[in-house]
């Protein structure tokens, strides 16, 4: 029999040697992360960027932490009202998730006397969420429902604009469906 080398019984004592990783748990960044700044209302940009209203109906615009349109459109075209802000205290790369609370009902709170509006939310420009009232989009039926919509941050801001769009009201309809929206609220971070 060959005797083995101390050579060998070091090289084979490598690989049998047990591993030890030593790891540190991930950060919860996801849950630890302030929340990013969205501005009261107040300090948004409201402006009719599409048709024009009617001159009779409710008002339009911000009211405390809701933005709403209950003023109703013309026969011979709809509107669209835009409220923009800019989102600051951003992760660039970084996903993040808001709720929104949108609600509306039939003009006059009438089905058959009213036409249809509807909801947008952008950032940066892109849409990241459309419904129109009476289809499923925002819940086929009058009330108010919350949605969760997500983005990723292209950098430290990004612009939020929500936009509510009155149809235009068609023969013998004598209102246009009313649409709030409430202020958006982010998720998984620390309010500041």
């Amino acid at each position: 029999m060959s005797a083995v080398s101390r050579r060998a019984v070091a090289r084979g004592a490598v690989w049998s040697l047990p591993v030890v990783a030593v790891g540190a748990a991930a950060p919860a960044f996801a849950a630890s992360r302030p929340c990013p700044t969205i501005p009261p209302g107040s300090d948004w940009n409201t402006r009719i960027t599409a048709g024009r209203p009617s001159s009779i109906g409710g008002g339009y615009g911000w009211g405390g932490s809701t933005f709403s349109v209950f003023r109703d459109a013309t026969t011979s075209g709809g509107f669209t009202l835009t409220s923009s802000t800019t989102i600051s205290g951003l992760i660039p790369g970084q996903t993040y998730t808001m709720e929104v609370a949108i609600g509306w009902n039939y003009g006059n709170s009438s089905a058959s006397s009213s036409t249809a509006a509807g909801a947008r939310i952008r950032v940066d420009g892109t849409e990241v969420f459309s419904g129109q009232t009476r289809t499923a989009d925002l819940g086929g039926t009058p009330g108010t429902r919350t949605y969760t919509v997500t983005f990723t941050a292209r950098g430290e801001t990004a612009s939020l604009d929500l936009e509510i769009y009155v149809l235009a009201r068609t023969f013998g309809r004598s209102a246009s469906d009313d649409v709030y929206i409430n202020m958006p609220t982010f998720t998984n971070c620390i309010p500041r």
